[in-house]
C-alpha cells in the first residue's frame, strides 16, 4: 500500500517532470512500516520454530537467515531524511548517517516498479531509499534533482557532463 501511494506521487518526476519548488530547508520523519517488515520476519521465524521436528537443519538455518535479514533491515531503517541549502542527509537507525552535498549528487535513479528503491549516486557511493522512507516527503526528491542541477535522459536524472576546454 506505502509502495503504491508513494509510486502514484513520483509519477511525474519518474516521467522528467520537476513540480514547483518545496520549502527551503526541511526534515522528513520515515514512516513506521519498517515495523511492519520486522514484525513480519518475526512471524516467520515463529512460523520456522514450530515446523515439524525432522527438520531441524533446514529449521535452524531458516531461523538465522530470517534473523539476520530482520536484524540487517531494522538496523539501516530510514529515521529521517533532512534537507538544507547544503545537501540532504539521510539518518539510519544503527549504522552512521548518509551525506549527499548537492555539489556531489552525480545522479538519481528512479525505481522500475513500485516496490523498488530511488538511488541517489555519488562521486564514491550510493543512498538508497524505499518508497517507505519517501513517503509524505517525495518532494525531497525534487528538491534533489533541482538543487543538484540534474537533467532527466534515459530515464534517470543525471548531472550534465561539463564541455571539455576548448584547445589552444
Amino acid at each position: 500500500m506505502v509502495d503504491a501511494v508513494s509510486w502514484r506521487r513520483t509519477a511525474p518526476l519518474r516521467r522528467g517532470e520537476v513540480a514547483p519548488p518545496d520549502a527551503g530547508v526541511g526534515t522528513r520523519r520515515a514512516s513506521a512500516s519498517t515495523w511492519l517488515a520486522a514484525a513480519a520476519a518475526a512471524a516467520a521465524a515463529a512460523t520456522i520454530v514450530v515446523a515439524p521436528a525432522e527438520w531441524t537443519l533446514v529449521r535452524v538455518a531458516a531461523l538465522l537467515s530470517t534473523c539476520l535479514i530482520a536484524f540487517g533491515g531494522v538496523a539501516e531503517r530510514v529515521v529521517a531524511v533532512e534537507w538544507s541549502d547544503f545537501g540532504l542527509i539521510v539518518h539510519r537507525a544503527a549504522v552512521r548517517d548518509q551525506r549527499a552535498p548537492w555539489a556531489g549528487v552525480r545522479e538519481l535513479r528512479p525505481p522500475r516498479f513500485p516496490l523498488g528503491r530511488w538511488q541517489i549516486r555519488l562521486e564514491d557511493s550510493a543512498i538508497s531509499l524505499m518508497p517507505s522512507d519517501l513517503l509524505g516527503g517525495e518532494g525531497m526528491l525534487t528538491e534533489t534533482v533541482r538543487r543538484s542541477g540534474l537533467t532527466f535522459r534515459r530515464g534517470r536524472w543525471k548531472r550534465p557532463k561539463a564541455a571539455p576546454p576548448f584547445p589552444g
